[in-house]
């Protein structure tokens, strides 16, 4: 053979090997853009997921300010309520001295201690006596 056919078979076979390497990188190339695109959109898909959760999220701590505050007012309600039952039961004088038995009974005071405290007849301080010691 001569030199210049020689040359022209191996510029034909490196043609070769050059244009199958080509069409290799190339079906690789598309593989790639292929899964860039699929990426693409789950990316996209989870943005508006993320962003839906987070609108979610903001409802939720929206709802428990509001609930929080009126948890706050209420008790303050309650508190005000039970001061206010505080003083009624203070200015009946009546009622003091059967709350003071009842607290006494409560410690462990006997009856003849709690007729001689609260100034009671002794029917009185018996009945509070029965009540409150079922309770202990």
């Amino acid at each position: 053979m001569s030199l210049s056919l020689l040359l022209g078979v191996i510029a034909l076979s490196m043609a070769m090997f050059c244009l199958g390497l080509f069409f290799k990188v190339y079906k690789q190339s598309k593989g790639v853009e292929a899964s860039t695109h699929i990426q693409s959109d789950l990316i996209s898909e989870l943005t508006r997921e993320v962003d839906q959760l987070r609108e979610e999220i903001h409802e939720v701590r929206s709802g428990n300010f509001g609930i929080n505050k009126r948890v706050k007012d209420l008790m303050q309600e309650i508190a005000a309520l039970q001061s206010a039952q505080q003083l009624l039961a203070e200015q009946d004088p009546q009622s003091r001295f059967y709350n003071k038995a009842a607290k006494l009974i409560n410690e462990g005071a006997s009856l003849s201690d709690v007729i001689q405290e609260c100034d009671m007849p002794t029917a009185e301080a018996e009945l509070l006596f029965n009540l409150h010691r079922d309770k202990s």
